[in-house]
């Protein structure tokens, strides 16, 4: 029995992160052939995105937060959709700041290089 339920964890697991994985190859391949194949369109697409960076960074902040603050619906939405407990959709709730916090820390670190630009200035 244990080992069932040890098993279902794992297999579980492994399912989130071949999904992660799907995902990172869906968007990462095409962008690969393009520069394999079609160097010029890439660096144009490159220059493009470096053009409306700013545009884009307003986009992206704007996600997220629709994204923060329209969390406890969206649990709420899934859960019934899902059929889940309600004890799983209230500790799903509860994760609400927990959930923010890590995408606001991986928005900031990651892709803003916040660390990269207070070197730079100190």
């Amino acid at each position: 029995m244990l080992l069932q339920s040890v098993s279902q964890k794992i297999y579980s697991k492994l399912r989130i992160f071949l999904s992660f994985i799907k995902w990172i190859a869906l968007i990462g391949l095409p962008l690969c052939l393009l520069k394999t194949y079609h160097p010029h369109a890439f660096y144009t697409l490159i220059q493009q995105v470096d053009r409306h960076a700013e545009n884009l960074r307003i986009v992206r902040w704007s996600i997220i937060v629709l994204f923060i603050s329209l969390w406890p619906w969206v649990i709420e939405f899934i859960g019934k959709k899902l059929t889940a407990s309600r004890e799983k959709i209230i500790y799903w709730k509860q994760q609400w700041l927990r959930i923010a916090m890590w995408i606001i820390l991986f928005e900031l670190l990651i892709c803003e290089n916040i660390i990269i630009k207070l070197i730079k200035w100190i």
